[in-house]
């Protein structure tokens, strides 16, 4: 089985945008996302995703 690579920083950044920008905060980062991997940035993509993910997490831990 492939191991993920966490980024440590990613919860907390996520945190922060969900704090900033609240309902917008995955919708930034999935279009940083999307501009990354059209630039063949894998390593920036990959990082943001673990964000993206990590948003997803603040927020269906609101909904609870």
């Amino acid at each position: 089985m492939k191991k993920t690579v966490r980024h440590p920083e990613a919860a907390r950044e996520a945190r922060a945008l969900v704090s900033d920008h609240d309902g917008h905060a995955k919708a930034m980062v999935e279009h940083k996302l999307a501009d990354r991997l059209n630039q063949g940035e894998t390593d920036e993509a990959l990082r943001l995703d673990q964000v993206r993910r990590e948003i997803q997490g603040v927020y269906d831990r609101k909904e609870e």
